[in-house]
């Protein structure tokens, strides 16, 4: 208990230090930014420390620490006299109610997803070691870049800034990491949820202050805009996807003979498909079938895809598959070869635990989302002036902000960067034309190209000491050909916003249809499919002509010759053409409302040149400028506009991988999907949920009732799975509650976790250990275990991952296994010797673990050569003599 007062406390102080920037920055947003405060001032507060510690001018300790405490107090006096103290407790005053409700609220979320950590906090499974390993070592490095744990003698190779983040929290508040981990975790969900919220209420107010007919713009009212609001934080985090209430259907036996009528391509049969060496070996060869399909047969979700016996049906309510909800896109070849596909939701995400780039890097997302709707409202206002020559001191303030905001996603998650890169650009644009139209857009195209330029290069320039020591497993780009979504796994995917976001698409394109600009959206629909098509056309003609190049896109279509492929990859794309058309169609139709706004705009009157105490400013002055309601009426409303940008970005990211993907150790589009969907997810989410307002509100009473029941169906539905697999994951809410996540080591593994807590309480620095390996994810034991636990570094932890964070480099540490392994199975002590001072190897672990993964394990040699400093059961630990 007193540990979560600890933090929150900690991240409350924050938010508060953070408050003058956010009320100065996001001064266009109704609720100044107050919402987003909080990740605002852990994004300042952690930069400035990773920054100066980088620099070699702040070591990693509490100390520096509190330095940059002060340094952001600093900030934050400066911020409050350049506004001026009593305009923010005027603020502060007139909205102490929308201030108490977010206090609570964040407070309730924050206290109730660490209750639910409570009842599932092991870290255990899939990549939760890795993810204590970068924690510990961060905390273990006495300076920056922080050493890779897994790896002696090099710094981690990782977007590591999210642990950088939870360890300075983890730190200030005297929280052991094993704790801290599962902290973190409920205070991500927390912000996340209070920054959704945040956004939904100023998308909301936005529209509910604006004018109407020729009455003044109306103050913006926050509170009513919260209830409504918290639609946000249930669509991004709570609400997953229809998988859950799909495996009650199967599971209970319902629908198990149910057939459909269906057009499908058929994989084909054969006894093996994994050993079919040519198409003349298939009983039934793949291509195109139609008929009546079975309806899971059909779906061909993982763990869901055959029929349930009847004889075995009855009402199942736990969710046992709750994990094969990341798993809902069923990648298969042409032939039906399996391949690994994740698209995880938040949901998921957060019932899982892992404490992985994607979630750390959450609340900043919508960080990101709301400085890009406050660029949007930036740029209307700045439609009214012309382009200076040169930014002003405030613009390169602001500047310097959002270089900072965008330029932390590529740190936190690297994949969020450009895209939130873009859509804050896309925003800007849209700002700026919705006011002053096409030919305000075509003159400032140069500062429009400034501004993004801006962005980039502070966002790179900033976090430039990341880069120095980050190596990358990417290797371009290549084209998707075998791997097409299937329309109906869409849908399961993404079932719960795809309705949400095609009811509001489709409600606002009917009542503006007249202002679509459908040569616009036609030409953005189909242009952008016609785009990336033809990048896979000519990328496989260039292929063509490089033999090594033919061989990689042998391998993806074998045991078929390419004429074979060729045949069926034009027959799959054509039957699974609805994965590519549906997104394709949203953005068409979005695009087309959005060109149809800016082709309505007022626009520009004359350009003139005004005289104030002899400074002289060159403004444009607005055709209608004295009737404000033209320019906040909808569709032009600020609001609607960015909905619309955030609907379409999503989509892209759903389209993009229909054709292409970053290519990397995978050598799948596994996370390309991975990391789009997600971000379409977020998106999506918050669109949904305003869409379900905005509908309720505006819509006429029968369509509002429809809107109100069938998306009360389904989120009620999405919900199932939060619930079950909550049920699944924590045992039902029995086991004794506790935020120590190594409680279970301690007991599964006492002689391994005694010698934990004596190198924590007898080492000082980072002296190299050495520690046996066995794969990854601990499906052979605990794999380099010590040096998770501890942050020393070890020769070489989950070689697998270093493989993939290191990218081509890894070759040239590749043989630090063999040389493990010789080193405990040499009897020679020269050899073992020459190893040990090579690595720089100060103590050696061996116990049970290493004696099974290398044995015989000669421990004579160490015994007689070295001296054992602690022995707890099997495992000693051998340091030099002195």
């Amino acid at each position: 208990m007193l540990t979560f007062l600890l933090w929150y406390l900690a991240i409350t102080f924050l938010g508060w230090l953070a408050f003058p920037l956010s009320y100065n920055s996001f001064r266009r947003l109704p609720d100044r930014g107050y919402a987003l405060a909080k990740p605002l001032g852990l994004l300042f507060f952690g930069f400035l420390f990773w920054f100066l510690g980088s620099l070699g001018l702040l070591y990693n300790d509490l100390g520096g620490l509190l330095f940059c405490l002060f340094l952001l107090g600093a900030l934050a006096v400066l911020q409050i006299r350049k506004t001026g103290l009593s305009q923010s407790l005027i603020w502060l005053r007139e909205g102490w109610r929308y201030v108490l409700a977010m206090e609570l609220f964040f407070l309730v979320t924050f206290a109730g997803w660490t209750i639910i950590r409570s009842y599932n906090s092991d870290i255990l499974g899939t990549e939760k070691p890795m993810e204590y390993m970068f924690l510990n070592s961060v905390l273990r490095s006495p300076r920056f870049p922080p050493q890779d744990a897994w790896l002696s003698g090099h710094a981690i190779s990782y977007y590591y800034f999210g642990y950088v983040l939870v360890a300075s929290i983890a730190r200030l508040t005297g929280t052991a990491a094993s704790a801290a981990f599962n902290l973190a975790l409920a205070l991500l969900f927390a912000l996340a949820a209070v920054g959704a919220l945040g956004l939904l209420v100023n998308l909301i107010a936005t529209v509910k202050s604006e004018p109407e007919r020729e009455k003044k713009p109306k103050r913006p009212n926050l509170m009513s805009a919260f209830w409504p609001g918290l639609l946000g934080p249930l669509m991004v985090l709570l609400v997953g996807n229809f998988y859950g209430v799909l495996e009650f259907a199967h599971d209970s036996g319902l629908f198990a003979n149910l057939r459909i009528p269906a057009v499908w391509y058929d994989f084909g049969q054969a006894e093996n498909p994994n050993q079919v060496q040519a198409l003349g070996e298939f009983i039934q060869p793949p291509g195109i079938q139609t008929g009546m399909a079975n309806i899971w047969q059909w779906l061909d979700l993982k763990q869901l895809n055959e029929p349930q016996s009847l004889e075995n049906s009855g009402v199942a309510w736990n969710l046992d598959n709750w994990f094969f909800a990341a798993r809902v896109i069923h990648d298969r070849n042409l032939i039906g070869v399996e391949t690994e596909a994740i698209d995880e939701v938040p949901a998921f995400s957060f019932v899982l635990g892992d404490l992985h780039p994607h979630l750390l890097a959450l609340p900043f997302v919508i960080l990101a989302i709301g400085l890009a709707f406050d660029w949007l409202l930036w740029a209307r206002e700045a439609a009214c002036r012309a382009p200076p020559g040169d930014f002003s001191w405030p613009e390169r303030e602001r500047l310097l902000f959002s270089g900072l905001v965008l330029g932390a996603l590529a740190f936190l998650n690297t994949w969020d960067f450009p895209i939130y890169w873009f859509l804050t650009v896309g925003a800007l644009a849209l700002g700026l034309g919705s006011v002053g139209g096409w030919n305000l857009l075509l003159k400032r195209w140069r500062y429009l190209g400034k501004l993004a330029l801006s962005f980039l290069f502070l966002g790179l320039a900033l976090y430039f000491p990341f880069y120095l020591t980050f190596q990358s497993q990417a290797g371009g780009i290549l084209p998707n050909l075998v791997y097409p979504t299937r329309f109906q796994q869409t849908v399961v995917m993404f079932g719960p916003l795809l309705f949400g976001t095609t009811l509001f698409l489709g409600w606002v394109i009917l009542r503006w249809r007249g202002l679509v600009s459908w040569r616009a959206a036609l030409v953005s629909g189909l242009g952008i499919v016609l785009l990336l098509a033809l990048f896979v056309f000519l990328f496989v003609a260039v292929m063509s002509r490089i033999p090594e190049a033919m061989g990689l896109v042998d391998q993806f279509i074998s045991p078929l010759t390419r004429q074979q492929a060729t045949k069926l990859i034009l027959q799959r794309r054509l039957v699974d053409s609805l994965a590519t058309i549906v997104p394709a169609g949203m953005i068409g139709l979005a695009v087309g409302l959005m060109a149809g706004v800016i082709r309505s705009a007022p626009g520009v009157q004359a350009e003139r040149t005004l005289s104030n105490n002899g400074a002289k400013e060159r403004q444009f002055q607005v055709e209608t400028a004295t009737n404000r309601q033209s320019l906040d009426s909808e569709p032009r409303s600020p609001a609607v506009l960015m909905v619309l940008a955030m609907l379409s970005t999503g989509a892209s990211l759903l389209l993009v991988p229909e054709f292409l993907y970053l290519r990397d150790n995978f050598g799948t589009r596994m996370n390309t999907l991975f990391k789009f969907y997600f971000q379409t997810w977020v998106l999506w989410a918050l669109v949904a949920a305003f869409g379900l307002w905005y509908l309720v509100v505006n819509a006429r009473r029968w369509a509002r009732w429809f809107t109100l029941a069938s998306m009360s169906t389904v989120i009620l539905l999405g919900l199932f799975y939060t619930a079950g697999s909550l049920e699944v994951t924590t045992g039902d809410f029995s086991a004794p509650p506790t935020l120590d996540g190594m409680a279970y080591f301690a007991r599964s593994y006492p002689d391994d976790w005694a010698a934990i807590q004596w190198l924590q309480d007898n080492m000082k620095g980072v002296p190299v250990i050495l520690e046996g390996t066995r794969g990854a994810y601990w499906v052979d034991g605990p794999s380099a275990r010590i040096s998770m636990a501890t942050g020393l570094p070890t020769l070489m932890g989950w070689d697998n991952h270093e493989r993939q964070w290191r990218g081509p480099y890894f070759g040239q540490v590749e043989q630090r296994l063999n040389d493990i392994r010789t080193i405990y199975q040499a009897r020679d002590w020269q050899t073992t010797q020459t190893f040990l001072e090579e690595y720089g190897v100060e103590y050696v672990i061996a116990g049970g673990l290493e004696q099974d993964w290398y044995h015989p394990v000669y421990t004579q040699k160490f015994e007689r050569f070295m001296q054992p400093v602690f022995q707890s059961g099997d495992l000693t630990i051998y340091g030099w003599r002195k």
